[in-house]
């Protein structure tokens, strides 16, 4: 950690509930980054990646604000009864707060998995700020149906067991090269289905995909070569979405797990956004 790094506890008054964050300030940026986790997940990200992320990204003059969702981590309300659309709601917040409170024009929005669709959801409401987009792992806007969570869940049993028996894998076992933690709630969310009234929450009221349709903001999709469900929703996005950039790193997968992948994939994103800056 520099011993220099400056970051700061944020919180915001979104219609009643407290909304709970931490922004990584270098001494001089002129544009920020917004993490957004998953959906059961909180600020710090798989692997604390976006703490990570943050630190490196305030090495290259750029801000980062992590925060928590409404209804996850130390953020409002208790319930996690939060649809996607207040999640958007919060992040189009956060945007606003750095607009008015750091003087920003120009923000990227950084989300992985179902945080990649609520970047997207935030980019056509923001329409005083310069923003871009980067989504990682992130699947179509459309509800999994029972058939496709049983498909999941087998082949993630599949991929974990061809790993168990590879050579390979008992070298990155001997070499550490494997995070074990999350690998379980891999498992738990492949085979857990969505009640109706998860799957209302996970729906939005707008049709994103239209009005992100000959939109002018800039999109990097980011997916694992070994995740099962990459090239379905990548080419989802590319057919939907026309002129976007997708990235494959070829031996990760949904999550990432690995920490050499896990490197590879904040190098993509820092190199990407410091090149936006540039343009």
């Amino acid at each position: 950690m520099n011993s220099d790094l400056v970051e700061k506890d944020i919180e915001l008054n979104l219609n009643g509930n407290i909304i709970r964050g931490v922004f990584t300030l270098p001494k001089s940026f002129s544009e920020a980054t917004i993490t957004v986790h998953g959906w059961a997940g909180n600020r710090i990200g798989p692997q604390r990646m976006f703490v990570h992320l943050a630190r490196k990204l305030y090495q290259k003059n750029i801000a980062t604000l992590r925060f928590d969702l409404p209804g996850r981590g130390f953020s409002d309300p208790l319930s996690q009864k939060t649809s996607l659309d207040q999640m958007i709601d919060s992040v189009v917040a956060v945007a606003e707060y750095l607009k008015s409170e750091y003087c920003i024009e120009k923000i990227n929005i950084v989300g992985i998995c179902s945080g990649g669709n609520v970047a997207l959801g935030a980019l056509p409401l923001l329409k005083t700020i310069k923003v871009n987009a980067v989504c990682i792992s992130t699947l179509p806007f459309q509800t999994p149906s029972t058939e496709m969570k049983l498909r999941k869940t087998t082949e993630v049993a599949k991929t974990y067991l061809k790993k168990a028996l590879s050579l390979n894998a008992w070298k990155r076992v001997i070499a550490r090269d494997i995070d074990y933690s999350g690998i379980n709630k891999t498992f738990t969310s492949a085979m857990t289905t969505g009640s109706k009234e998860e799957i209302l929450l996970k729906t939005s009221a707008r049709d994103i995909i239209k009005e992100l349709q000959g939109d002018a903001h800039k999109i990097m999709f980011i997916y694992g070569g070994k995740d099962s469900q990459s090239e379905i929703a990548y080419s989802y996005f590319c057919k939907s979405l026309g002129k976007i950039i997708t990235v494959i790193i070829a031996d990760a997968d949904h999550n990432f797990y690995s920490i050499r992948m896990m490197n590879k994939l904040q190098k993509t994103i820092v190199d990407y956004l410091v090149d936006l800056g540039c343009a």
